[in-house]
């Protein structure tokens, strides 16, 4: 009996060193084939335009797992959201136009021509249903009639964010865009992407009563409560046109101090400063800002340096943090 119990650990030991040392060597010649510039997952030597692609959807697929992963460590998330619009936001000047021309009656998606949607909501709405089919009930049915980027077994619809057109643009969060079209090559590994943002209040009714709702006194800019006994805050609305504000010494630091003492309580009042307060961003000279992309043979992003430059990646301390739980 004893010779059986040794035999059969000597088994197991060789196995798990069988398995570590195999899985040193596909790590080996995943790397040999990386440095030829050879897609191991694909087995072929991926042309430019595919390796764009793959790195359009990827790109963004990032962006949500970073986003389950800070939900996961305690961070509030719920309102995360990423719109894919039909726009091709590639500079200032056709942000600032499609901003301007913005409809308070309208909703952001329809002011922004969103297509599809990917919201941390919804992940989690399909993660408890599919927990507790009790919770179902609750879904909300998408009104819009947008697409879903997620699929309904909760992992996102890559082969859908495949086929996004280049003349397509993604907004993420409170107002940050990515134009498709402005991702390039710049050397075999790396590759950039452009990034310019704006004040959601310029195109979101949603947000616009949301901000109105947030205060008592409804204040844009610093949100300042007015204490007993001091003097009311003007509700007269400042003289600014859009071809004034410069990006310089009118920008957006300078309407924000402009509207700093002002109790605005129209929805139409707090657009217009939602679009100032863009138009002062957008033409500020350090738009568009480039991030540059260190993707791998197969037009991935590389464990080693995720797309946003986040402090889990720059740190390096923890080998695990740069590891991706993929989300297709």
């Amino acid at each position: 009996m004893k010779k059986y119990k040794i035999f059969f650990f000597s088994v197991f030991v060789f196995f798990l060193i069988f398995k570590f040392l195999n899985n040193k060597y596909q790590e080996y010649i995943i790397n040999k084939n990386e440095e030829k510039g050879f897609c191991t997952s694909e087995n072929k030597y991926l042309t430019d335009e595919e390796k764009l692609i793959n790195l359009k959807a990827d790109f963004l697929v990032v962006e949500m797992e970073h986003w389950i992963r800070s939900g996961r460590e305690g961070f509030n998330v719920d309102d995360h959201a990423m719109y894919v619009s039909k726009f091709n936001f590639n500079n200032k000047d056709e942000i600032i136009k499609v901003i301007s021309n913005s409809k308070i009656d309208k909703t952001f998606e329809d002011n922004m021509g969103v297509v599809a949607v990917a919201t941390m909501q919804e992940y989690y709405n399909n993660k408890y249903c599919k927990e507790d089919k009790g919770r179902c009930k609750g879904l909300k049915e998408n009104k819009n009639n947008l697409k879903s980027l997620w699929t309904k077994d909760n992992r996102v619809d890559i082969g859908y964010l495949k086929s996004l057109p280049m003349n397509y643009s993604i907004i993420i969060l409170g107002g940050v865009v990515y134009p498709l079209s402005s991702l390039k090559k710049i050397s075999n590994r790396n590759y950039s992407v452009e990034e310019y943002s704006f004040n959601k209040l310029c195109c979101d009714n949603k947000e616009i009563l949301k901000a109105i709702k947030a205060t008592d006194l409804k204040i844009v800019g610093n949100m300042k409560r007015m204490k007993e006994g001091e003097k009311l805050y003007s509700t007269k609305e400042p003289q600014l046109n859009l071809d004034q504000i410069n990006g310089e010494d009118i920008d957006d630091n300078y309407i924000m101090k402009l509207y700093e003492n002002l109790a605005l309580n129209e929805p139409v009042q707090i657009q217009k400063y939602g679009i100032r307060m863009s138009v002062g961003v957008l033409r500020r000279d350090k738009h568009p800002t480039v991030r540059k992309i260190l993707v791998t043979a197969c037009g991935t992003i590389s464990e080693e340096e995720q797309i946003f430059n986040s402090s889990e990646t720059q740190s390096g301390e923890d080998i695990s943090l740069r590891k991706r739980d993929k989300l297709y």
